[in-house]
């Protein structure tokens, strides 16, 4: 299994926060979960992406990066 991190600034979750409008999180949360935020630093099997680029450039690196490892694996398995 492998996860796909997607990582920002606070400010830029704050700025994404603010514009979602019903949303279930609100913004006051914000520093409480980035304070008990585990980053995956150690863990294998993880693909982080910097969300400051556009969604469709985080699909595509996330693909990309996906199908990178799924090879790798692939490779090692055999």
């Amino acid at each position: 299994m492998t996860f796909v991190f997607l990582q920002g600034s606070r400010e830029t979750l704050a700025s994404r926060l603010t514009s979602r409008k019903g949303h279930f999180m609100p913004l006051a949360l914000l520093d409480s979960q980035l304070a008990t935020l585990e980053l995956p630093s150690v863990e294998r099997d993880v693909v982080t992406i910097e969300i400051y680029q556009s969604l469709e450039r985080i699909v595509s690196l996330a693909m990309t990066s996906l199908a990178s490892m799924a090879v790798r694996q692939k490779t090692q398995s055999n």
